[in-house]
């Protein structure tokens, strides 16, 4: 049998494991098979410092999709959108996703809205706002921090509470928010929200964590749900992962050490505290 295959519509770095180089190891190594569409080419995170930044032109953005469509997409089943470089880009990930979903209905479409941290926006509004109007309500599972949702809401989420009041302003049916608010002292948190029900995830904080995170997060949530754990307990796994890999790589690295760590991906180690907080109705 075929392994899963998702594509995964996001940045490619030269060095480093954000974007999709931290996705398409961690989707392999736990027998995903990736596409690999890049959004904007990078020599390293921008974190790190300024740096040639490359988006792929639109015309030859577009020209990739056509070329993928035409060949066909029966084995695709995920879609998993990162970062994007220009609001242009928006509406040829819109059509791919529609391809998608025509060849495959039950596909997974999961968007991680990379436009911005605690600092605010670092993206165009542009690029945001065509997100916000356009990819998010087409997605099943979206991937938000906390400051992204609030962003894209206009709520506040200052609480748990709070950022279950936000998801219920967007659409997707499944929201994975990390940077959540955790219950106990010196742990991190990620909340799900899927349909009528919320779970809190909590694993010790890893203090000056590298970046790239959320993108890992993202891509093994969504990977667990495809090999068919249940929303909960795909949040649980995905949680110890990769806070067990933030565990190994250690504080204040600049990379994940995703590659050393990788073992951790099959057999996480990291203990979680999963809560309901919000039972089915």
């Amino acid at each position: 049998m075929a392994p899963p295959t998702v594509i995964v519509v996001n940045s490619q770095v030269v060095h480093g494991r954000v974007g999709s180089r931290a996705q398409a190891f961690a989707l392999e190594r736990l027998g995903i098979e990736p596409w690999l569409l890049p959004s904007v080419l990078l020599p390293f995170h921008p974190g790190h410092g300024a740096g040639t930044r490359l988006p792929t032109p639109e015309k030859e953005f577009a020209g990739l999709i056509d070329d993928l469509i035409a060949r066909g997409l029966s084995a695709v089943e995920a879609v998993l959108t990162g970062y994007l470089g220009t609001a242009e880009q928006v509406p040829h990930v819109l059509r791919l996703i529609a391809a998608v979903r025509a060849e495959n209905p039950d596909a997974l479409i999961c968007c991680d809205p990379v436009i911005g941290d605690a600092n605010g926006l670092y993206v165009d509004e542009a690029l945001a706002l065509a997100m916000l109007e356009t990819l998010v309500p087409a997605a099943d599972l979206l991937c938000p921090n906390r400051h992204e949702l609030a962003w894209l809401t206009g709520y506040p989420v200052g609480s748990n509470t709070e950022i279950i009041e936000a998801v219920s302003a967007l659409s997707p049916p499944t929201v994975l928010v990390t940077s959540a608010h955790a219950m106990m002292r010196g742990n991190m948190a990620n909340l799900l929200v899927h349909e009528s029900r919320a779970w809190l995830a909590e694993a010790h904080a890893i203090e000056n964590p590298p970046h790239g995170t959320g993108d890992l997060m993202s891509a093994v949530f969504a990977a667990f749900l495809l090999t068919g754990h249940a929303p909960d307990a795909a949040l649980s796994r995905a949680t110890s992962c990769v806070h067990d890999i933030l565990a190994a790589t250690g504080s204040g690295a600049e990379e994940i050490a995703l590659v050393a760590a990788q073992d951790r991906l099959k057999a996480p180690r990291m203990p979680v505290s999963l809560r309901t907080l919000v039972q089915a109705v």
